[in-house]
């Protein structure tokens, strides 16, 4: 697979998630851009087979990977904003999207520290919109706890897996 190609059914995907919410079909999907074991390829930067890139110190191949995933997933962020909701609002408004990684790190298939992005509207919960939340020691089930809420389980305390609890203040 290379990334110019790869590209084009991704972008489709996220149209058809877009009016699945417009039609209210759905108000909860899941969308992985690939496993992390794929061999993708982005022979603009220099990388053959993506999977063995995150097990190497090649951290500048990796990030310009990391961030052409980013560039790819923004027109569907912006979409869900501009996009009228049938009730009123924008989709945002009732959207959380939970942008992450598998992994925090690759070479060692660690899942504490791990890096995410939670977009969302003002339905959802999301405390202090556009800060930075210190989530070091935590795993990305001390996530799904914390964002349980918006997705109907308040009451949500483990999902059987190593978890610290809810990250304090992530939602309201």
């Amino acid at each position: 697979v290379n990334s110019t190609s790869f590209a084009q059914v991704p972008a489709a995907q996220f149209e058809i998630l877009r009016a699945a919410f417009v039609c209210d079909f759905t108000r909860m999907v899941t969308f992985m851009w690939n496993p992390g074991a794929s061999a993708g390829s982005f022979s603009s930067f220099g990388v053959g087979d993506h999977h063995n890139i995150s097990h190497s110190s090649q951290r500048s191949k990796l990030s310009a990977v990391d961030k052409w995933y980013s560039e790819k997933t923004l027109p569907f962020v912006q979409s869900l904003i501009a996009t009228a909701e049938p009730a009123g609002g924008k989709l945002i408004d009732n959207t959380l999207v939970w942008y992450v990684s598998e992994v925090s790190e690759g070479a060692t298939h660690s899942q504490v520290d791990m890096p995410f992005v939670l977009f969302g509207g003002d339905n959802v919960g999301l405390k202090s919109r556009g800060r930075i939340a210190d989530v070091t020691g935590r795993t990305s089930t001390d996530i799904w706890l914390s964002i349980a809420p918006v997705f109907g389980m308040p009451q949500a305390t483990s999902f059987e897996v190593p978890h610290t609890g809810k990250i304090p203040g992530l939602i309201t």
